[in-house]
């Protein structure tokens, strides 16, 4: 006796092979993705690409951050040298986008990740414009351990070599910095979402939490797939984190103490916009 996954996954699995079969001897239009997750980074964008991936009726790239909306329209010529040649070395154009998604077959749900598109001043414009009735998911964790997550990393890579309260400050009024720094900027999510907010409808855009993702990821991937109105039940979910940091992200106390106003004050500013209670946070910043 087959399980209800198990059939599922025969039936599935014989259609898609016959539609890319006809794909291939007749031809067929590439997909565009109808939603995206927008970030934020390092607050386990990676881990619910690889969730949402392994449903049978969601598509993803292996690879995740083309940053193509972010990057697509960049003048390039004013920018800090590191983030001129890493934007040049994308070469973002729409024949090299649509080519990601060629393996699509007859999954519901086409998606990417690029934790790129929350912060990037023109990419919510962008993706309005080319994909007005996409769905968003955007994933927050604390400003101040999500910045100070960041910049560990890029230290941990030997691409940031200042001390991270030197970096707030030598940042603070310069502008945007994409690869290394702006960590603050970064993190300011509040400022973020009112732009998404400003091009697209509230219904299309679902908020979810890094905490809550620790607590139970599987709660969490339920909700987002029925966001999708793909069915949780027909797949298995491992639960396995990745990307996860060599060590826990512990901000130090100077750091903590520095920069406690901001982030208190960004909390308040995520909790008037998405109505959520955000005490985890404010527990973290005591």
């Amino acid at each position: 006796m087959i399980s209800r996954l198990q059939r599922n996954r025969f039936v599935r699995g014989s259609i898609r092979r016959l539609r890319w079969q006809s794909i291939r001897w007749f031809g067929g239009p590439f997909r565009l993705p109808n939603f995206l997750i927008i970030g934020a980074g390092k607050a386990g964008t990676t881990s619910l690409h690889y969730w949402l991936s392994s449903h049978p009726d969601v598509f993803m790239p292996q690879s995740k951050e083309s940053n193509f909306f972010a990057f697509r329209d960049e003048d390039t010529s004013k920018l800090d040298p590191i983030d001129r040649d890493w934007i040049s070395s994308l070469r973002p154009n729409w024949t090299d986008y649509r080519d990601r998604f060629r393996n699509v077959t007859l999954e519901k749900r086409v998606g990417e990740a690029s934790p790129m598109y929350l912060y990037h001043p023109a990419a919510a414009g962008c993706i309005a414009k080319d994909l007005p009735g996409v769905k968003l998911i955007a994933i927050l964790r604390e400003p101040l351990e999500c910045a100070y997550s960041n910049f560990r990393m890029l230290s941990r890579r030997g691409l940031e070599k200042r001390e991270f309260l030197e970096s707030v400050d030598e940042d603070r009024d310069a502008p945007l910095r994409y690869l290394v720094g702006s960590y603050l900027q970064k993190s300011s999510y509040s400022s973020q979402l009112m732009k998404y907010y400003s091009h697209f409808e509230k219904s299309q855009i679902r908020i979810c939490f890094y905490e809550d993702m620790l607590r139970d990821s599987a709660a969490l991937v339920e909700d987002l797939m029925n966001f999708l109105e793909v069915d949780f039940r027909d797949f298995e979910f491992s639960g396995h984190a990745h990307n996860k940091a060599p060590s826990p992200t512990v901000v130090p106390a100077d750091i903590r103490e520095n920069l406690r106003s901001w982030a208190l004050e960004e909390t308040e500013k995520v909790e008037a916009l998405t109505g959520r209670s955000l005490s985890e946070w404010r527990l973290k910043l005591a």
